[in-house]
């Protein structure tokens, strides 16, 4: 019974050393493989930073490039708008001038025309009495 105790102990014993190399040798391979996978994953990550920094480098000289031809646009139709209103200013502006120059003529035509009502009223009347006639009701009153 002892040497089979023995024979079952150092069979158990060589067993467990058995396992124990083969899950060291598991262990050490499952190592390996976490170490080879962790280099790839960091490349991964470093060729997707490299990329992704080259994107979006990129996109910001587009953006830039966007930007800058907006602007461009942006002014030119400014321009455009404001050569427009200059024009429409000077048009109305000339306008504005031809119109007061004829407001201003028919102001003196009528001023004239006023002055002649007026000497003629006053003839009118000077008249009247010379003749000792009585002037009509419209020329007594100055307002009409």
């Amino acid at each position: 019974m002892i040497s089979g105790g023995i024979v079952e102990g150092g069979a158990t014993l060589i067993v467990a050393i058995i396992g124990g190399i083969f899950i060291f040798g598991q262990m050490k391979s499952n190592a390996e493989r976490n170490a080879a996978d962790i280099e790839v994953i960091k490349n991964m990550m470093y060729e997707f930073q490299k990329d992704m920094k080259d994107m979006i480098t990129k996109n910001m000289s587009d953006m830039k490039e966007l930007l800058d031809t907006n602007k461009e646009n942006q002014r030119d139709a400014l321009n455009r708008e404001i050569s427009h209103i200059k024009d429409m200013i000077a048009i109305t502006s000339n306008e504005t001038r031809e119109d007061i120059k004829r407001l201003e003529m028919r102001q003196d035509q009528a001023n004239h025309l006023r002055e002649k009502y007026a000497i003629l009223a006053q003839s009118v009347k000077s008249l009247h009495k010379r003749l000792d006639i009585e002037p009509p009701i419209s020329l007594h009153d100055d307002n009409e």
